[in-house]
């Protein structure tokens, strides 16, 4: 999450980058947290598995960052993950600092996600992606927060290809009149 003083005399803050959030449970970053089976939880009728995460300061690659002014630190976290017992995806997530900033006087960030399964008409499968984002931040005495409510979702593609031919003498290269030639 990304936090800018600009406008904050008003109770504006820039939030963003919440998105890859879950990441933290991807085999590919799972080794740079900690994480413990708390047990079973109803969740809008589910039943689901409740996990709480930490991530390890100076180990995890996924970090979040605050700016106040012309600082910046980077922010860890920890939470808890409510994941479908039957299909294993995410359902909801929350997290909160791992550390306060008092040299930013940062004292919370919290951030509650709701996931939801979304179907494309061109696209085979479901993809499971935020429905509603809440951040909420102590900071400097104020507590603010945003909510990011997302609907109609839409797919793209980019294709590009790409020719590989055979090298072309090159041009002169200095003034001189001396040319470079590439061989194969």
């Amino acid at each position: 999450m990304l936090f800018r003083s600009k406008g904050i005399a008003d109770g504006f803050m820039l939030t963003k980058g919440f998105t890859s959030a879950a990441l933290v449970f991807d085999p590919t970053y799972r080794s740079e947290s900690t994480f413990r089976y708390l047990g079973r939880q109803k969740v809008d009728s589910q039943d689901t598995f409740v996990v709480a995460f930490a991530q390890i300061p100076g180990k995890a690659h996924l970090v979040g960052n605050f700016q106040a002014g012309q600082t910046s630190l980077p922010t860890y976290s920890q939470g808890l993950a409510w994941i479908d017992a039957s299909t294993y995806r995410i359902l909801r997530l929350h997290t909160d600092l791992l550390h306060s900033l008092p040299e930013l006087r940062l004292k919370r960030e919290a951030m509650n996600i709701d996931f939801h399964e979304i179907h494309f008409k061109h696209h085979p499968g479901a993809l499971w992606l935020p429905g509603q984002v809440t951040v909420t931040i102590d900071w400097n005495g104020k507590v603010l927060r945003n909510t990011h409510t997302y609907a109609d979702f839409k797919v793209f593609n980019v294709d590009a290809s790409e020719k590989i031919g055979k090298p072309k003498a090159a041009a002169e290269s200095s003034p001189g009149g001396q040319k470079s030639t590439v061989t194969e």
